[in-house]
């Protein structure tokens, strides 16, 4: 295979990818263009959550994030507690934290994409997301993620 071939289908492998992710987000009443932050990056919002879609090319990975709150300042153990327990019940999603901010995310590779599945995953983030962020603000003691400390 030439290195012309082998571009021409490293493109429309990550074409296709695009275009899985694309056809989800319409499904879902989103316009994927204006969800478009950077090349293989989109971002929505649901009432107070907002998920960031990435598409890992060179990996095969497609992972959706959303950013919950901000670590108290003190007092942090109940919400470890409560985040490591939520992990063994939101099936398909994984609570963790990362630079003091707690996040909500799935993961998912290529070969199991189909717009279903992935609409299946977004859905479930947006609405575990805008649950959890409430939670962890109201009853632990986190700030808003764009709250001053």
């Amino acid at each position: 295979m030439t290195s012309s071939n082998m571009n021409n289908s490293q493109n429309t492998y990550a074409s296709s990818i695009t275009e899985v992710i694309e056809k989800t987000l319409s499904l879902l009443n989103y316009d994927a263009e204006k969800c478009k932050k950077a090349q293989n990056v989109w971002e929505l919002s649901h009432e107070s959550a907002t998920i960031e879609i990435v598409f890992h090319r060179k990996k095969g990975i497609i992972y959706g994030d959303a950013l919950l709150a901000a670590l108290p300042t003190k007092d942090r153990k109940m919400l470890y507690e409560y985040l490591l327990r939520q992990n063994l019940h939101i099936q398909g999603l994984t609570m963790s934290i990362k630079n003091n901010k707690v996040l909500i995310s799935f993961m998912t590779t290529d070969q199991d994409l189909t717009v279903d599945h992935l609409k299946k995953l977004i859905s479930k983030l947006l609405i575990e997301a805008n649950k959890f962020d409430n939670i962890l603000v109201e009853q632990y003691g986190a700030f808003w993620p764009d709250q001053k400390q």
